[in-house]
């Protein structure tokens, strides 16, 4: 009888801890995962157009262009007259190294300072 609870104590200890390692795998990697840079083609309120910055964690690229609206960003304007503006609409997202689909964000990024 002891032979069987003691078989069974150490099943169901093997079970508890195999559980604990999968979860602290998985916490790890969330942990230890990529941040990307990315950039944005977006909208700011009253018309104009930018590319925005941005680094995150690459497993929330698909969601970024709805987080950021909303978000002041700086903009340049003439000698060195830091101003904010607010995002309005995020048009499109992709990786730094990337090349953006629309001829009109590419213009805008290639005069864009880095």
């Amino acid at each position: 009888m002891k032979n069987s609870s003691l078989i069974a104590f150490v099943l169901v200890s093997g079970i508890f801890s195999l559980g604990n390692v999968v979860s602290v795998q998985a916490e790890e990697s969330k942990a230890t995962e990529i941040r990307v840079e990315v950039k944005c083609y977006v909208e700011l309120a009253g018309g104009a157009e930018t590319i925005s910055f941005w680094k995150i964690k690459e497993s929330l690229l698909t969601e970024l262009p709805n987080s950021i609206i909303g978000h002041k960003v700086n903009i340049t304007s003439g000698q060195s007259n830091k101003k904010k503006a607010t995002i309005y609409q995020v048009k499109e997202c992709i990786l730094a190294e990337d090349k953006f689909s629309s001829p009109i964000a590419r213009a805008i990024d290639k005069k864009m300072l880095r």
